[in-house]
């Protein structure tokens, strides 16, 4: 696990309010900010997400896709000031960026779940997905984002797969 996902996962954990986190991912421009079950997820100047419910919402990390030599790069302060930033960059394939969103809520019956803000033409936001599991893995293959969480039933994996078109989701039995 990279030393970002620790840093992700720790935040979480700690239910700490993010405060705010702003890139640009292929021209596009997000930001999210708020506190603890009141957070705005804005895009290109629009919102796409206010989160009332969520103990934590967070940037789980930037992905930019396409030819030309794609980038993103975020920025993020905490609650307490400090700042931690990202970039990514990526070659070939359709031109798109993908900001992967983090909901948490610890001791509900799902206490983590994801969005992804998918940044094309315009910017759409997904339907949450996940197997609710606070353990995860997430990759970047052949221009998708991957994200697999082990079910809760413990037959295998979810494995939600997000292009420009949307996210799927399979199920991968042990």
């Amino acid at each position: 696990m990279s030393k970002f996902m620790v840093f992700i996962v720790a935040m979480l954990m700690a239910g700490v309010a993010y405060g705010e986190t702003s890139g640009r991912i292929n021209g596009h421009r997000f930001a999210l900010s708020g506190e603890s079950g009141n957070f705005t997820l804005i895009a290109d100047g629009r919102v796409v997400l206010h989160d009332t419910g969520d103990q934590s919402v967070s940037v789980a990390g930037t992905y930019a896709f396409g030819a030309g030599g794609s980038t993103s790069s975020f920025v993020s302060s905490d609650a307490s000031g400090n700042f931690v930033s990202s970039s990514s960059s990526s070659g070939s394939g359709e031109s798109y960026g993908v900001v992967l969103i983090a909901q948490a809520a610890p001791g509900s019956g799902c206490p983590l779940k994801f969005r992804a803000l998918i940044l094309n033409d315009t910017a759409i936001l997904s339907k949450p997905f996940g197997s609710c599991s606070e353990n995860r893995e997430i990759s970047q293959i052949n221009g998708t984002v991957v994200v697999v969480t082990p079910r809760l039933d413990g037959q295998g994996d979810e494995v939600d797969t997000i292009t420009p078109g949307g996210v799927t989701t399979r199920f991968v039995a042990d």
